[in-house]
């Protein structure tokens, strides 16, 4: 997983460099919006366990 976000990180990376800036923009939401489903996932999946 920590995988793709890098991935997708690098691609908005590029897409800036190259100066889509909306393109880049909207991978980098992405990519955030990714992270947080998976922190929260994550998150989660540790107090069921605990639980």
């Amino acid at each position: 997983m920590m995988v793709l976000l890098f991935l997708i990180l690098l691609a908005a990376v590029i897409t800036a460099w190259t100066g889509y800036r909306q393109a880049a923009l909207n991978l980098f939401t992405v990519n955030m919006v990714l992270a947080v489903v998976w922190f929260l996932h994550h998150v989660s999946s540790q107090l069921t366990i605990q639980l």
